[in-house]
């Protein structure tokens, strides 16, 4: 059944709100510039820039005051892989009580030299310092200043990105960044779980689907810990983070795996064959922009990477709306999963770019906008492990049963049959066998056709095994013939239970069609015997069959072997007989 525009809309709509009340519930303490702080900053800023890389005897010395530019608000933004000066001034005092901090929010991968008045050398401070996560740089203002006092800056940044300044006590760092740090760790496990548990669901379902999804959530996660500082904690993985380009390397496998999972998982190969040159052509970029990043520099790279992570995404989400308002019920959990993400990840990548400045929470919303989707996406493809297995259970369904007879298949029967033998041999109780099979079966098949002999067979099946009891095993041996086995029955016993089974047809006649057909059995009946196989217990009971052809057919005939645990007695024997007297 069909989605309408309105009822779909009206889905991704309370989708996306309920996205944005999860990914924002942290961030109900920013103050008007967006900032994880509770309230305003301590004092205001005012930013000013000069242009080049002078050098600092002449900014710090005063000669270059005339040269600085003002900027609106307290952001740095400068052209990327260039160095430049800010100055950050004052304009009240501030006391050194609160252990106040200057702060730059969003560094990334700059690194800051900072002057305070006074200083002849600088503090450095940037990646991998160990004092405070890669979400801010914070400059210790430990006698603190007065009005009018003036921190200079020497900013050098790979990407160009913005970053906002101002000044807060320790504790209000501090707590920010636990809150950053709890929501960064919150995502990057939740994707690292995901991650296994789609690798397990690949493993034990051989679905590629979860292998993909499993590559997607993994390569998600390794970007996230490089690009925001977190593979710095495990030795073996620092080197992800230190290096710009291994940075932007992760986070090109993060976008083409997960569009190789979306392109799979709407199966657009079957359903929207036109989009996939389209995919095509954006994985080849991708892999060109992989090879492009090793000799480019990473902001040129980090341009066409947007461009064509904006692409990809739209592709992905126009492509699950038009199947969705199909009524594909995948597409609209991937419509769900992908709206919020892709929005949040264009706004991650303009922020990048330099094109706005962000909120600083944009930096933990993203990878758990990642653990939500990828959640909303394991929900989805629950129905398609219902399928699958499904799909397995009548497989093996088909494969263990005959749909004609209702009993087992041969080589069911076969199995089972082997695992009997072991169990009597190695328990030492009786296991005996009732081979038969319909007399003068041809001739129903020919006079009658096959349709009639085929509901011959299955009446008879549900006769005999409505006879058997609820641990008997009943298989279909091939055509007419049937094989039943009696666990912990001996020889004289399933005569017995033989004869039954022959009452039970000859009885009464079979009504097909509106033609009565009388029908008998011919039984052969054996006891396993110290040390014989399957086969030969098989091949007894048929024996034992042919005798009854032999005598008259419509009986039960017994292979009697001298040591048989039942006894020694009369041996019912003979050579295999042609199909044609044994009908």
């Amino acid at each position: 059944m069909e989605l309408s525009w309105r009822s779909l809309g009206g889905a991704a709509l309370a989708a996306s709100a309920l996205w944005a009340m999860l990914l924002l519930s942290g961030c109900s303490g920013t103050d008007d510039d967006g900032s994880l702080a509770e309230g305003p900053s301590l004092v205001e800023v005012s930013v000013a820039h000069v242009p080049g890389d002078p050098l600092p005897a002449e900014v710090l010395g005063g000669r270059l005051e005339d040269a600085f530019v003002p900027v609106r608000g307290a952001v740095l933004s400068q052209p990327p892989d260039e160095t430049g000066w800010w100055r950050v001034r004052v304009h009240g005092d501030v006391a050194p009580d609160a252990l106040p901090q200057l702060v730059v929010l969003g560094p990334h991968q700059a690194m800051v030299e900072a002057w305070l008045p006074g200083d002849v050398r600088p503090s450095r401070h940037g990646m991998g310092d160990g004092r405070l996560s890669l979400r801010v740089l914070a400059v210790p203002l430990a006698s603190g200043l007065r009005a009018g006092d003036a921190v200079y800056l020497r900013v050098r940044t790979p990407l160009g990105h913005p970053m906002r300044v101002r000044i807060d006590p320790l504790a209000e760092v501090h707590r920010a960044d636990l809150l950053h740090v709890a929501w960064r760790s919150a995502g990057l496990a939740g994707l690292g779980v995901m991650a296994v548990l789609a690798l397990g669901l690949w493993f034990g379902v051989r679905e590629a689907i979860f292998g993909l999804l499993a590559l997607a959530l993994a390569s998600q996660a390794v970007y996230f810990a490089a690009s925001g500082g977190e593979a710095l904690m495990a030795p073996a993985l620092a080197w992800l983070a230190w290096d710009p380009r291994l940075v932007h390397l992760s986070g090109l496998l993060a976008l083409l795996s997960s569009m190789v999972f979306a392109g799979r998982y709407l199966g657009l190969a079957r359903h929207r064959p036109a989009l996939v040159p389209v995919f095509r052509v954006l994985g080849a970029a991708m892999c060109a922009l992989a090879l492009a990043v090793l000799v480019i520099p990473g902001a040129k790279v980090l341009v066409a990477t947007s461009v064509v992570a904006a692409a990809m995404a739209t592709t992905v989400v126009l492509a699950a709306l038009a199947e969705a308002a199909r009524g594909r019920r995948p597409a609209l959990f991937l419509l769900v999963a992908w709206l919020p993400m892709t929005a949040l990840l264009l706004a991650h990548l303009a922020e990048l770019n330099g094109a706005w400045l962000g909120p600083p929470w944009l930096g933990h919303a993203l990878p758990a906008s990642c653990v939500l989707s990828g959640l909303v996406v394991m929900t989805g493809l629950g129905e398609t492990l219902q399928k699958l297995r499904r799909d397995r259970d009548d497989a093996s369904r088909m494969a263990s049963y005959d749909l004609l007879t209702g009993g087992l298949s041969r080589p069911a029967i076969e199995a089972r049959l082997g695992e009997a033998v072991h169990a009597a041999h190695s328990s030492g109780t009786p296991l005996s066998v009732v081979f038969f099979d319909i007399d003068h079966f041809k001739q129903v098949n020919d006079v009658h056709g096959h349709p009639v002999g085929d509901q011959c067979i299955r009446i008879i099946a549900l006769r005999t095994r409505n006879r058997l009891r609820t641990y008997d095993l009943f298989g279909r041996w091939g055509g007419d013939e049937i094989l039943v086995l009696l666990p912990d029955t001996a020889l004289d016993e399933a005569v017995g239970m033989a004869e039954n089974l022959r009452s039970a047809v000859n009885c009464r006649s079979l009504e097909i069609e509106g033609t009565h057909l009388v029908a008998s059995l011919s039984l052969g009946v054996a006891q396993l015997m110290e040390g014989e196989g399957a086969d030969q217990l098989v091949r007894r009971a048929d024996e034992a069959l042919y005798a009854s052809k032999q005598a008259g057919r419509d009986r039960v005939s017994a292979s009697r072997w001298a040591g048989l645990r039942a006894g020694a007695g009369a041996h019912a024997t003979g050579a295999r007989a042609p199909a044609a007297d044994r009908s």
